[in-house]
């Protein structure tokens, strides 16, 4: 669309001034005015700004089936990629295929094997990388192009492995967002007061971490005046107080990331009977800090589990001695009896062993215990060759049971 206004006041401008200034006037004349628009693509944002623009990250092309019309908003087949590149310009990678509906998958990155199960180099945005087959040990080879205007990929299979592959032939496959959601309990009031400290809490409680997420319901905060920390108090609501098995935790933390977090346990009937404390200020290691030792649930708590995760080589050196020497005692006891009294005896420790753990099953119930059945059964199978599938029955339901270490404690278990 042209203007005509625009056009007629450029003619009285060229009438009056007329020279070189006339054919810049009659350019302007004639811009089209609906081609000056707020586009996207037109802001001073880099392409760098918006998206780092390169092929490293997680990839997922899509397949429907318009014509089935019972599997409406369902994939039909999938196929997900995650690349990463290094300064020599190497490319790596793992995928999952998946077709039929999930009827079908073929992926690589899930074991050993899959270490190297794509590798090429990168040039100019396109990546030639050969693949290995996730059904078998074919290999096939791929073209990967990068299109950074649209921030996607082209895949293509230049040759396809012998064996059966469910990887499809061509694909335009779009990035994957990642969006890391945050826990209740890094959201909750305490740790934004906190910034950095929950990645340290983490660090701290381990494999606990879920236990203290489980507990929070209600939250609360104090501080300690001795040790001028701030205190995160966290509760199960109300109503699930009496079923959860992890109940309340409180969180000490002063600058620097000093931390002392304690949890409360419920045993098997329901009673609270333990507290577990971590803490990586060594020095308080071995010792309740006067918040958690005044803390109300603390007068429902039966017993203190001290949980250290702070190095100490003399004090693991002294697990292993310990656990070497009991081994040695039980298993000195096993060669003084005889078969039949060993193959009796195996199942009543089993008996008690469940027994103590039915009774506390988040409590060292069971290290002394699992040594004497282990040395028992190590002894009863050196001795009685013929008699393996008994040990391999027991071994197996052990397994089963309680994992590969029987409930005994990590540093105590010779696995």
């Amino acid at each position: 669309m042209y203007t005509p206004i625009k056009f007629i006041y450029a003619l009285l401008i060229i009438t009056i001034i007329g020279g070189g200034i006339t054919v810049g006037i009659i350019k302007f004349a004639f811009v089209r005015t609906d081609t000056i628009t707020s586009s996207p693509e037109r802001t001073n944002i880099s392409l760098s700004q918006k998206n780092p623009r390169t092929m490293v990250g997680v990839w997922n092309w899509e397949y429907y089936d318009d014509e089935d019309r019972y599997s409406k908003g369902v994939p039909y087949s999938t196929f997900r990629l995650e690349i990463s590149t290094n300064v020599e310009n190497e490319v790596s990678g793992t995928w999952l295929a998946v077709a039929e509906y999930g009827n079908r998958i073929d992926a690589c990155g899930s074991s050993d094997y899959d270490k190297d199960c794509m590798v090429g180099t990168l040039s100019n945005n396109v990546a030639n990388v050969s693949y290995k087959n996730g059904y078998g040990l074919g290999e096939g080879k791929a073209k990967i192009t990068y299109d950074p205007i649209h921030d996607s990929l082209s895949w293509e299979i230049i040759q396809k492995p012998k064996d059966d592959s469910y990887i499809p032939m061509k694909a335009i496959l779009n990035r994957k967002v990642v969006v890391v959601q945050k826990t209740k309990l890094e959201q909750s009031s305490f740790f934004a007061a906190h910034p950095g400290a929950y990645t340290s809490f983490k660090e701290l409680v381990g494999d606990a971490l879920p236990e203290f997420e489980s507990t929070v319901g209600t939250e609360s905060s104090d501080t300690d005046s001795i040790l001028r920390a701030d205190i995160g108090l966290f509760t199960v609501q109300k109503e699930d107080e009496k079923l959860a098995e992890n109940v309340a935790s409180i969180i000490l933390i002063v600058p620097g990331n000093k931390i002392w977090a304690a949890i409360i346990y419920r045993s098997g009937s329901g009673a609270i009977v333990q507290l577990h404390y971590y803490t990586n200020v060594p020095e308080w290691e071995h010792k309740l800090p006067q918040s958690i030792k005044k803390w109300e649930w603390m007068k429902k708590v039966g017993k203190i589990e001290y949980v250290s995760l702070i190095e100490n080589e003399e004090e693991v050196k002294n697990i292993e001695q310990t656990t070497q020497g009991k081994y040695m005692e039980y298993e000195a006891d096993a060669e003084s009896k005889s078969l039949k009294t060993l193959k009796k005896d195996i199942p009543d420790l089993i008996e008690n062993l469940a027994t103590q753990y039915k009774e506390d099953p988040k409590y060292e119930w069971s290290w002394s215990i699992s040594l004497n059945i282990d040395a028992y059964l190590d002894v009863y199978e050196k001795r009685a060759p013929n008699d393996k599938a008994f040990v391999d029955k027991i071994r197996n339901s052990l397994l089963v049971t309680y994992g590969p270490c029987m409930g005994i404690p990590e540093g105590r278990c010779k696995e």
